[in-house]
């Protein structure tokens, strides 16, 4: 379960991922998933507006 969460949070879906896991309170208390989300969040939305910009 955990390689299918971060799989699909890697393919672009870090924000749904970590909306998800606020709004269940599901996986809130792994310090890996608490920090590592977030963090994917903000490497792809820099990625995405890399894109956009260049």
């Amino acid at each position: 379960m955990k390689k299918t969460i971060w799989l699909l949070a890697w393919a672009g879906g870090a924000a749904g991922g970590f909306a998800g896991m606020e709004v269940f309170r599901h996986k809130t208390k792994h310090s890996i998933f608490k920090t590592g989300m977030p963090a994917l969040m903000i490497v792809q939305a820099g990625v995405l507006i890399w894109y956009v910009l260049f």
